[in-house]
Parts: C-alpha cells; sequence; structure tokens
C-alpha cells in the first residue's frame, strides 16, 4: 500500500493531484472518478464514460459490511443532505475536519470499500467530477441517498 501525504494550498494540492492520479483503476472506478483517471490523463483528458448505476441493495452492502469511518459519515451526511447538488471538495474537507490530503485518503478508503464489496462491477457509491476553475466535486446518486436513509446512517 502507498500512502502520500501533501501539505500546501488548494492550487498547489491541485497541481500534485493532477499529476498524481490513482493508480488503481478499482479504487478510481469506485469513487466515480473516470478509469483513465487512474492512468497518467489528467482530469480534463479523462473521457465521460459512464459507470454502471448503482443500485440500493448494493449500496445498502457497501455501507453495512464494515463500520464507517466518522469522516466517511461526515462526508456522506453533507452530500445526503445537499443531494442533488455537486459539492466543491473544500466543502467536504471543512464537513469531514479534513486536509485536502487526508480528505483523499477518505475518499479512497470509501472508493476501496466499494471495489472490495461483493457484487461490485465497476458502479460508484460517490460521483466525482473535474471542473477546471474549481477542482473536483461530488455528490451521491439517489440511491446512495436511499440506502443512507434504509440504514440510518444520516439524520434527516
Amino acid at each position: 500500500m502507498k500512502m502520500f501525504v501533501f501539505e500546501g494550498t488548494s492550487e498547489e494540492i491541485t497541481k500534485v493531484f493532477r499529476t498524481l492520479q490513482p493508480t488503481d483503476a478499482e479504487t478510481a472506478a469506485a469513487v466515480g472518478l473516470p478509469e483513465e483517471a487512474s492512468s497518467s490523463a489528467t482530469p480534463s483528458e479523462a473521457s465521460d464514460e459512464e459507470t454502471p448505476p448503482v443500485s440500493v441493495q448494493f449500496a445498502r452492502r457497501v455501507l453495512t459490511r464494515r463500520r464507517l469511518s466518522d469522516r466517511q459519515k461526515a462526508m456522506l451526511q453533507t452530500l445526503y443532505e445537499a443531494h442533488p447538488e455537486w459539492l466543491p471538495a473544500a466543502t467536504l474537507h471543512k464537513a469531514t475536519d479534513c486536509t485536502p490530503a487526508q480528505f483523499a485518503g477518505v475518499v479512497g478508503a470509501t472508493g476501496r470499500r466499494v471495489a472490495r464489496t461483493a457484487g461490485y462491477n465497476g458502479q460508484a457509491l460517490i460521483e466525482g467530477e473535474w471542473n477546471d476553475e474549481t477542482g473536483w466535486k461530488y455528490r451521491i446518486p439517489d440511491a446512495v441517498r436511499e440506502a443512507l436513509r434504509l440504514e440510518g446512517l444520516v439524520s434527516q
């Protein structure tokens, strides 16, 4: 397992992130990043290929097979409340009390959780989208929102 910790401004972290994409294609896909994000492509070069839709049943399995960390819960609660809107990464950094590097770890751990759940076929629990002006932004699909509610993992 490789782990990198970076400190710096948002702009500095973004520059690093553009050059150091996840090298694990499963992890990149599980957090909703295009497959090309796991290669040497920059976010703007990545294709807009669709990931398979996530089902409520699969999302429930992902969310309950292991205990969620407090930061994962905070991230999911924030995305739940904002649904269906996209949230910039900076908003999620604040909600999870994470630096950008720490938040990348939270997203990576969530991606590994998804990729290692029985029934995984490339679907994403969290959708990620690159914006050249603001950087990464995230949201959850309707099925994940429903799974969070059914499992009692969010306050409504």
